[in-house]
């Protein structure tokens, strides 16, 4: 869809380049921005997504279609702004994996993703996933090689304060 805007753009000469003045058409960018709010009406608006059988995605949608470069950017954000809220015998690292989309239910399929692993020392895998499902919010991560990993398929930066303060009342609780 959004490729026409660009061809509509290319077609107003057959001599000049698209990239010469682009904009210099009122009538074409007022058409461009009409269509634009239309189509995003047709995919947010529910009467409208009825009438045209659409529908918006949800962020379960956003998270299976996130590339593998979009995850490695945020993990590398995500552990540099952790280790700074953190204390060191909270140890990230970074690592690779699958994820099963909808908690398991579609077993054949597997999405690669990028993995944050978190160790307290002191404790093991199974003893910091029961500490940080006790924590208010509770942190739900997966153990895999006897190590505790949370899936950046499902962890937002925005709730990176949430995670830290998790970290902290988990190790505060520790035996």
């Amino acid at each position: 869809m959004l490729i026409q805007f660009f061809n509509a753009y290319n077609c107003r000469s057959d001599r000049l380049s698209v990239f010469r003045q682009p904009f210099v058409n009122r009538w074409l960018n007022t058409a461009v921005a009409w269509e634009l709010v239309l189509l995003v009406m047709i995919l947010y608006v529910p009467f409208l997504q009825r009438a045209f059988g659409t529908f918006s995605m949800t962020p379960g949608d956003w998270m299976l279609t996130t590339t593998l470069d979009e995850l490695d950017g945020r993990r590398r954000r995500m552990l540099r702004r952790l280790r700074r809220m953190l204390p060191a015998s909270i140890t990230l690292a970074a690592a690779e994996g699958t994820s099963s989309p909808g908690g398991g239910s579609f077993p054949l399929l597997q999405l690669p993703t990028r993995l944050i692993e978190l160790s307290v020392s002191g404790l093991s895998a199974n003893s910091l996933e029961t500490a940080l499902r006790a924590t208010d919010p509770p942190v739900v991560g997966r153990i895999q090689r006897d190590r505790f990993m949370l899936d950046l398929r499902t962890l937002n930066e925005a709730d990176l304060p949430l995670l830290a303060s998790a970290l902290l009342q988990a190790l505060e609780h520790q035996p």
